[in-house]
């Protein structure tokens, strides 16, 4: 399987193997040792590959604290094969539209802390009823003297949000629930996805 999917890459993102070659493009997940056939979702119509996602899982280090991360790559359909929905079955199936959170306790913290070892961070506390993928959440997020706590709550929200609608809250640029905010609580808001000073890479 894995040299149908590396066939199937080159072709269908124009490498000829030779002078080009997706492997080495893409060495840290595409080599035969990182096993990209368990971190692919693939369609095949009578054995034939006709569309491959990948979703590769990494850890990132943000400060001092930890996130995993699934990282969608080579997003690929056969010429002869589109407009027949396997993309989006792909997606579907690797459950990751653009940003998708499972832990937002752990996200939110993690980010927030880091904003706060960048910058002065506003004094506040805002909860939060969250209907996310993985199930619904109540969380209150508090920051006191740029320490920040992120805990599960169980008494009455000031925001309910929808995943789509908390992803944009806390990492868009514009975000509609933002106004229902008070102006130190904006102020945390996006959170950090990057930081250039901190950037290690």
């Amino acid at each position: 399987m894995y040299d149908d999917l590396i066939d199937f890459l080159n072709y269908v993102f124009g490498f000829n193997g030779t002078d080009r070659n997706f492997i080495e493009s893409y060495p840290k997940v595409l080599k035969r040792d990182k096993n990209p056939c368990e971190q692919n979702y693939v369609i095949t119509e009578d054995g034939k590959l006709k569309a491959a996602v990948g979703a590769y899982y990494s850890t990132l280090a943000v400060g001092e604290d930890e996130l995993l991360c699934c990282n969608i790559g080579n997003v690929a359909v056969h010429p002869f094969s589109r407009s027949k929905g396997y993309m989006t079955q792909c997606l579907t199936e690797s459950e990751n539209y653009n940003i998708n959170i499972l832990n937002y306790k752990k996200v939110i913290k993690t980010l927030l802390k880091f904003k706060a070892q960048t910058e002065s961070v506003c004094d506040g506390e805002l909860t939060l009823l969250i209907h996310g993928y993985s199930g619904d959440c109540k969380l209150k997020i508090s920051v006191k003297n740029n320490e920040v706590s992120v805990d599960e709550y169980d008494g009455e929200t000031m925001l309910e949000l929808s995943h789509k609608d908390a992803v944009r809250l806390l990492l868009g640029v514009h975000s509609a629930h933002t106004k229902c905010l008070k102006p130190e609580i904006r102020t945390w808001f996006p959170l950090p996805l990057f930081i250039e000073s901190a950037d290690q890479i």
